[in-house]
């Protein structure tokens, strides 16, 4: 009870510019070698190949049909909401949301929002992430836009078993060429989203869907390392926050159910 509090804050700081000092060296390192366009044509293909094995795209998974199917429909005065769902792999359905404004009589560019956490359940229903950011959806297309409210694989509504971060990059890739060829897109996809709905537009980002003309991910990590640690340290916050999010099977678990 009277134990005397001992003072950490030297040690500290000396450990906090440890990592810090290190953190920069492995920064200064990158890329350290480019200086040229030649020096960076000559070595393009190696990096490329080194970001899709840190994607877990090497070797780029075979692409398959989407086989999308519209399950429901509602109406609203401005726009109609379509309940659609299309495989990312083989028998694995992902599910989403389409906004088409009211009177479109020509393709119009396209709104993907791909969604990540964002819990909505009243009365023992969950209602899934894309019901979290709807009212993104609905503005966008009462402002003549197109838009696809997406849940990754694995929360709520679509199938599997969620990866953060893993699944993303060839999901929304899929997800990006199958809008690009509907009658009612110009061609044109925007991505949009905040938080981890951010981190979702930069993952499929190398892949360079031809439809992808502009993405506006808002107060999301730049990177997962920078993400799970500061100046190299783990934030057990973040760890932890993941961990409540879970998979399909505990995505409604109550925070009071982790051992804190």
């Amino acid at each position: 009870k009277n134990a005397r509090k001992i003072d950490t804050t030297r040690g500290d700081r000396m450990i906090a510019a440890y990592f810090r000092n290190e953190t920069a060296k492995l920064a200064k390192r990158s890329l350290a070698d480019i200086n040229t366009l030649a020096d960076w044509q000559a070595k393009r293909k190696l990096y490329r190949q080194q970001l899709f094995e840190m994607l877990s795209l090497d070797p780029l998974p075979e692409r398959n049909p989407l086989k999308p199917v519209i399950t429901g429909k509602n109406t609203h005065e401005e726009f109609t909401v379509e309940n659609v769902q299309f495989q990312s792999r083989p028998g694995l359905y992902v599910t989403g949301n389409l906004y088409v404004p009211k009177g479109l009589d020509k393709p119009a560019p396209t709104i993907l929002y791909v969604c990540g956490h964002g819990r909505v359940k009243q009365n023992g229903v969950s209602y899934g992430n894309k019901v979290h950011y709807q009212h993104h959806g609905a503005w966008f297309a009462r402002n003549g836009y197109a838009v696809v409210m997406q849940d990754s694989r694995g929360r709520y509504e679509s199938e599997g078993k969620w990866r953060p971060y893993i699944d993303e990059t060839d999901d929304g890739y899929d997800t990006q060429q199958w809008l690009g060829q509907q009658d009612w897109c110009d061609g044109n996809i925007g991505t949009f989203g905040v938080s981890y709905p951010g981190f979702t537009q930069i993952l499929p980002a190398p892949l360079r869907s031809p439809y992808v003309k502009a993405l506006v991910p808002i107060a999301n990590q730049e990177d997962n390392y920078g993400h799970m640690r500061y100046n190299g340290v783990l934030q057990l916050q973040n760890a932890m926050n993941f961990i409540w999010l879970g998979d399909r099977t505990n995505q409604d678990a109550p925070r009071n159910l982790i051992d804190w």
